[in-house]
């Protein structure tokens, strides 16, 4: 079920996720209205110096292997659409035992796993939290060009300037 998920399928919040300007801010964004589409599943940003851990937790009933992963894997999701494909946590964490073929798990999550955990959740450097959207830092580009081009002065300098960004960059 998690490998078809995407960003829209948070319904009405997905356009503000996907147009924050990092994950940091994607994250905040689906804890503040995570009632929206599921008050279930509450989640956390812990930093942890270099790291930060994405924890979560089923709230609804019994926790189960199933709905913990679902959960687990469709912020994973998330995480990586907003990210782009190469982007590669340092671990997942269940606190449950490890099924006994892990072939979904890695394919799916395709970074080290931990089960068995203090913890349930998605470790990832602190750096990549505050990486940018490229889905927002092309809207940006787009709208100061749209704005820039009656004038005549669109050059990549200008519009870097205007982004508060260096052309060196």
């Amino acid at each position: 079920m998690v490998e078809t998920r995407q960003v829209s399928n948070f319904g009405v919040i997905s356009l503000r996720i996907s147009q924050q300007p990092g994950l940091r801010d994607a994250l905040a964004t689906f804890i503040r209205y995570r009632h929206l589409f599921n008050d279930s599943v509450v989640m956390l940003l812990e930093d942890a110096g270099n790291a930060v851990i994405i924890r979560q937790e089923v709230t609804l009933g019994v926790p189960s292997r199933q709905a913990t992963e679902l959960a687990m894997g469709v912020v994973f999701r998330m995480c990586s659409a907003l990210l782009g494909v190469n982007w590669q946590p340092l671990s997942v964490n269940f606190t449950h035992n490890a099924p006994t073929d892990l072939q979904i798990h890695r394919r799916l999550f395709g970074c080290p796993l931990e089960f068995n955990s203090e913890f349930k959740g998605i470790v990832c450097l602190a750096a990549d939290l505050d990486k940018p959207n490229p889905n927002s830092v092309s809207r940006e580009v787009r709208g100061a060009i749209y704005l820039m081009l009656p004038m005549g002065r669109t050059t990549c300098e200008a519009v870097a300037q205007r982004l508060g960004m260096s052309h060196a960059a």
